[in-house]
């Protein structure tokens, strides 16, 4: 009897339809062979049709009060009920709803309509319970309809039940074998309980059975890429692709995983697709620069970076990358100009400020390369590692005394921070300051019994010094245990057997130094001198031009090397 208006009419149209129906009903209906309606049938279509008026124009409170009107002069009718009681439920008239849905069990207890709302309210309501017991009923009702299943298998995750959560979706796959939905939820509660290959195994047969169904494959690629299978993953988010290729997020996600593996350009390709289908996403083209950037092709990158910055000029990432791109391009006036403008942006930027301190250095500005430093130490008081930063700059331009002041003042903040105490010693040793150098180290290594850097400095400036020789070979010894394939600890185990007289050791370990580092001028000084000093004048000329090769400027080398060739044309 109750049928969805098709047209717009007026209340005063319906009033005078209503006065007709009311008055000769027989009439309206003479040319149908049906018996007429009751008076209140009539009084509840009219107050029906009028409920569908308000509701297409957007007046909720109307309909609802004109299909109360319409559920009371006809009580027994379950769709002006259920009608209602979707609006209550809409509106968040949670009690309403259920008295409406209370009604419809009155004439029908096995309204399966009626139980799913109920129990759905209650689950709004937080009554987990009473929801559990009515998808129960519906389930007892109609065993083979999979919805009550899959409801109260969520109910039961939810409520961390998962035992039951398992056992009941596992009872729906055993009335419907090919319910592919089923092994999906089965799958996400054991993905809750941590047993990812039993998960993986259900996701798998949900596909198997439905090789098209998106949500199962989503969540086996989310799975591999978790696990770091990227392979895996990719071939899920290529056959998604191939299902639906303009479906951008999977390709969006593709993109990321060929990053991850490095292979730039399939990646590359992907996220191309995705500017040719999406031309004003401006996310796809920081991805672009990145791989770019990646590639080392930093022109194409810096491209990419600008024309995300159009739309987005505050991002800060996205700015810091353009300057570090620029800067790579040696376009050094360009990168500082990146990151004062993120500065602008971003007023309390620590990485901006930190990468212009680099910049100024390799300018040679170094007052403001000291000035950005201050600032970001001004931001954040308490990150040492800035105060490390500033005084690396201050030993760059030997200002020792500033340099140590500096990691004095840090200490104060973390009084037990290795690195403070390694980088003080470090300073103490270019200003001179032996014992205090040497007890800076010790402090290092007191802090952190690893720190291998710290042995072998000591190690090292005993040698230099020509003092506890011994000492200098055991701490020397105790760096390599934790590097054994550090070639300036090798160098300075060799160096430390040189002064100590031990030249066959010394020529070993030396030799093996320049076998790791094969650029450092002072190994083939140190080496040239082991030879020299045990006799061996061609392979110490060999070694010394090579160290004066990388460092031609070095006084006491081109001595020595002088020295040596007089000695080889006394002999001749």
């Amino acid at each position: 009897m109750y049928q969805r208006i098709k047209c717009k009419v007026g209340i005063s149209c319906l009033l005078v339809l209503m006065i007709v129906f009311l008055v000769c009903p027989q009439v309206c209906l003479a040319k149908r062979e049906i018996s007429a309606p009751s008076r209140d049938e009539s009084i509840a279509y009219y107050h029906f049709l009028v409920a569908e008026l308000w509701g297409d124009e957007g007046k909720i409170d109307l309909s609802i009060e004109e299909y109360t009107k319409a559920s009371q002069a006809d009580p027994q009718s379950i769709f002006l009920h259920n009608e209602l009681a979707n609006l209550l439920h809409q509106q968040g008239m949670m009690e309403k709803a259920l008295d409406q849905c209370e009604k419809i069990l009155t004439i029908d207890p096995n309204n399966i309509g009626a139980i799913f709302r109920m129990a759905r309210i209650y689950s709004q309501q937080e009554a987990p319970e009473k929801a559990i017991s009515l998808y129960q009923k519906a389930i007892v009702i109609d065993k083979e309809n999979p919805m009550p299943y899959l409801f109260l298998g969520q109910l039961y995750s939810a409520s961390e039940d998962y035992e039951k959560s398992i056992a009941t979706y596992k009872l729906l796959i055993g009335i419907v074998p090919d319910y592919y939905v089923a092994y999906y939820y089965v799958a996400k509660v054991y993905l809750e309980i941590n047993m990812t290959d039993t998960a993986i195994d259900y996701l798998k047969q949900a596909i198997k059975i439905n090789p098209d169904f998106k949500s199962a494959l989503i969540k086996l690629a989310m799975i591999y890429e978790d696990q770091k299978q990227y392979d895996q993953a990719a071939k899920i988010y290529q056959q998604l692709i191939e299902q639906d290729p303009d479906a951008l997020e999977f390709r969006y996600q593709l993109g990321k995983i060929f990053i991850l593996q490095e292979k730039f350009d399939e990646s590359l390709k992907q996220f191309q697709a995705i500017q040719q289908r999406d031309p004003d996403n401006p996310e796809v083209y920081v991805k672009i620069g990145l791989i770019y950037y990646e590639q080392k092709q930093y022109s194409k990158a810096i491209e990419a970076f600008k024309k995300y910055l159009e739309s987005n000029p505050s991002d800060e990432d996205v700015r810091l990358y353009l300057g570090i791109a620029l800067e790579e391009t040696k376009d050094y006036q360009a990168s500082i100009q990146q990151f004062k403008k993120t500065i602008t942006f971003h007023s309390d930027s620590i990485k901006a400020r930190v990468h212009l301190n680099y910049l100024y250095q390799k300018l040679d500005q170094w007052p403001e390369a000291i000035q950005v430093l201050k600032e970001a130490i001004n931001l954040q008081p308490k990150t040492v590692d800035l105060y490390i930063s500033l005084a690396l700059t201050y030993n760059q331009i030997k200002k020792y005394q500033e340099a140590i002041s500096q990691l004095s003042h840090a200490l104060t903040v973390e009084p037990d921070n290795d690195s403070l105490h390694f980088y003080l010693g470090a300073i103490y040793e270019k200003a001179g300051k032996f014992e205090e150098s040497i007890g800076e180290f010790e402090k290092t290594i007191k802090i952190n019994p690893k720190r291998a850097e710290a042995y072998n400095y000591i190690g090292y400036m005993y040698a230099e010094k020509g003092v506890k020789l011994e000492d200098a070979v055991e701490k020397i010894k105790k760096a390599l245990e934790f590097e054994p394939n550090n070639g300036a600890f090798l160098d300075s185990l060799g160096w430390a057997y040189y002064k100590n007289g031990q030249l066959e050791k010394s020529v070993v370990e030396l030799n093996k130094a320049v076998k790791l580092i094969t650029d450092d001028p002072v190994i083939y000084e140190h080496l040239g001198r082991a030879y020299y000093k045990k006799g061996d004048l061609p392979q110490a000329l060999e070694n010394l031009k090579k160290s004066l090769q990388y460092d031609p400027n070095n006084k006491d080398v081109k001595q020595c090397l002088d020295g040596i060739q007089m000695k080889i044309e006394k002999s001749r």
